[in-house]
């Protein structure tokens, strides 16, 4: 069964006009429909147009706000740029390629222009609102959404994706779940800011006219809360919280959710089993990239269920034997070359094994272990570092330190926790603080072998 979804952003917005259902909901009883969303959408859109400034980004706590903002700059025929966090040396080191940044948030760097988006009124009234067919409205196709992430130099690296790319996963996404979606309200744990939370939070309830519920959800206990007060959720969620999903399971009454989805990392068969006790199902796992869009997805029923590509995905195996993806979800043709190792089973089905770069992620957060190195490397206690990844139980980092003479002095007069808490306040303004490192050896030099390479099983034992 074909189903469509809107194809312009016209046809989005005129969907949105004809609904009854609110576009928005809160756990808390709010509501915010179409005349209150659309009014502020066109007077920010008004306000853009209208400015020199080309490339927007964005940078929201607030799913409404951050959506009044993307469809806004849009229609303003302006490219838009979304930021994985807001910390003061990120800023920096992109503000060359930024104008101004759209925010709610109260307390940020005034590294680049600000704007602050308005707030919402809930009771806007009909007569007050544009009407749709006013709105200047650019093609999908020639517009660009700006994504940010770790590159394998260490350094942020900025991903472009047409609008049709972005939309052209919706609606295979709506293709392969319209019906286990059909009448739920969306809530999420995972940030819409990344491309995971934009495609799952934000454009598939838009554009398949579902109502999505504003609060981010990052505790159990807040989705026991959204399912007593909403008859059907989906869930759009990760393995970080999925794995501390730890309430009591009995009974049925939390069989309101009834699709969950998670991404940004591979969900343990035990947990997956642990949510389908509870919940009902198994989760939905997608795997993919920023890069790549959505490859692949999968339901654990073993420990060996394969990947299982989407139809509009063709993939293949490199010689090293990675995985290899041409997809309609990418801003240009040809193949990419992904960093994760895979075993073909089928034509359309394949195993992974592991990553092949010094890209981990630590809580379903993508951190580049080289863009760690090389901003610790900056600070002037330190000579020389290695930050390693470690799966104790939990996955975190370690940073193995060679210090200067400066950096030695220090650690004698102040201790180790000091000089601990001085580098790890450093790194907090250029990361998030769930990727800090959260061990910190210092040695008198690293381990290298004849060729100057780095001696892993040595690196090994220190952090055991």
């Amino acid at each position: 069964m074909k189903v469509e979804l809107p194809k312009d952003i016209n046809e989005v917005l005129t969907n949105i006009c004809q609904r009854s259902e609110p576009v928005f909901v809160s756990l808390y009883g709010e509501e915010i429909r179409w005349q209150a969303l659309l009014h502020t959408i066109n007077h920010l859109q008004q306000e853009i147009y209208q400015s020199s400034a080309q490339r927007y980004a964005i940078y929201c706590e607030d799913i409404v706000l951050f959506t009044v903002a993307l469809l806004a700059v849009t229609l303003a025929k302006k490219e838009v740029v979304l930021l994985p966090n807001g910390q003061p040396a990120f800023l920096a080191s992109i503000a060359h390629e930024i104008d101004v940044l759209l925010t709610d948030k109260s307390k940020v760097p005034s590294i680049i222009p600000i704007k602050k988006i308005p707030s919402i009124t809930p009771y806007a009234t009909l007569d007050i609102i544009t009407p749709v067919t006013e709105i200047v409205t650019p093609e999908y196709s020639t517009l660009k959404v700006h994504f940010y992430t770790s590159g394998s130099t260490g350094q942020p690296k900025q991903i472009t994706k047409d609008w049709v790319n972005l939309i052209d996963e919706v609606s295979a996404l709506h293709q392969r779940w319209f019906r286990q979606i059909n009448d739920g309200y969306f809530i999420g744990s995972v940030s819409f800011q990344h491309i995971y939370g934009l495609l799952f939070r934000v454009l598939w309830p838009l554009l398949c006219g579902r109502p999505i519920i504003r609060e981010t959800v990052n505790y159990p206990e807040n989705v026991l809360a959204a399912v007593e007060k909403f008859s059907s959720l989906v869930w759009v969620s990760s393995p970080a919280l999925l794995k501390r999903f730890d309430l009591d399971c009995s009974g049925s009454k939390l069989h309101g959710v009834k699709t969950i989805f998670s991404s940004g990392g591979v969900l343990p068969l035990a947990s997956a089993r642990h949510i389908q006790q509870c919940f009902g199902s198994l989760p939905v796992e997608i795997y993919g990239s920023t890069e790549t869009g959505g490859i692949a997805y999968r339901q654990q029923v073993c420990k060996d269920t394969p990947w299982q590509s989407f139809p509009t995905v063709n993939w293949q195996m490199t010689e090293e034997g990675r995985l290899s993806i041409n997809s309609l979800y990418m801003s240009y043709e040809g193949w990419f070359d992904t960093d994760d190792q895979i075993y073909p089973v089928t034509e359309n089905t394949f195993h992974l094994l592991r990553r092949m770069d010094r890209i981990v992620k630590i809580e379903e957060k993508r951190v580049s272990l080289v863009e760690v190195e090389i901003c610790l490397e900056k600070h002037s206690f330190i000579e020389d570092v290695v930050v390693l990844a470690v799966d104790d139980h939990r996955q975190y980092l370690v940073s193995i330190v060679v210090l200067t003479t400066l950096g030695e002095a220090f650690l004698k007069e102040q201790g180790k926790f000091a000089l601990n808490q001085v580098l790890r306040k450093y790194l907090e303004g250029y990361f998030e603080a769930i990727v800090l490192p959260k061990k910190w050896q210092y040695v008198g030099e690293l381990p290298v072998n004849t060729e100057g390479k780095l001696v892993q099983a040595e690196l090994k034992k220190w952090i055991q």
